[in-house]
């Protein structure tokens, strides 16, 4: 018995929500592979700490080179480009305040992370891991700017200030 298929064009199907909540598990299941490989190879006399931390800095000056070029200039608009992706490709509750030379981002449901909590089961240090290394992201994201950074991080949200040196 003999079948034939022919090709068929898929066409966008999938409305908002559902995008949002494909697009927060894959960055939640990114987190999660992150905290394991951490955990996995953290404490083990290797380079695998350094190598971690070299390649989230190299994440951050990445995205800071694609942000510069989409034509943000200043802490405000910073903030304003993490606040709208988060809202609207993850379904975040975010908000910012501030000028041109010090902006706040603060994410009142980060959507992300509370997924990434969920999925990798975390515990309090666990947590306190994954925290330690968004904060220091967000440093690195802020250095290639050449901005200082205030970043008060807990479980449930974030306030970020960037602000010109």
């Amino acid at each position: 018995m003999t079948t034939s298929m022919t090709k068929q064009l898929i066409k966008q199907s999938w409305d908002l929500q559902k995008v949002q909540e494909f697009a927060t598990k894959m960055a939640a299941m990114q987190i999660a592979s992150h905290l394991y490989f951490i955990e996995s190879h953290h404490d083990k006399k290797s380079h695998h700490s350094q190598e971690i931390e070299a390649m989230d800095k190299h994440a951050a000056e990445l995205k800071a080179e694609e942000l510069k070029k989409d034509g943000v200039d200043s802490p405000l608009a910073l903030v304003r480009h993490i606040a709208e992706f988060e809202t609207n490709m993850h379904g975040a509750t975010t908000s910012i305040e501030g000028d041109e030379s010090s902006a706040t981002l603060f994410n009142e449901k980060p959507t992300v992370w509370l997924e990434a909590k969920k999925l990798a089961n975390m515990d309090e240090d666990q947590e306190k891991k994954m925290l330690h290394h968004y904060k220091k992201w967000m440093h690195n994201l802020g250095k290639a700017f050449d901005y200082k950074v205030e970043a008060e991080l807990n479980s449930d949200s974030s306030k970020i200030t960037f602000s010109i040196k």
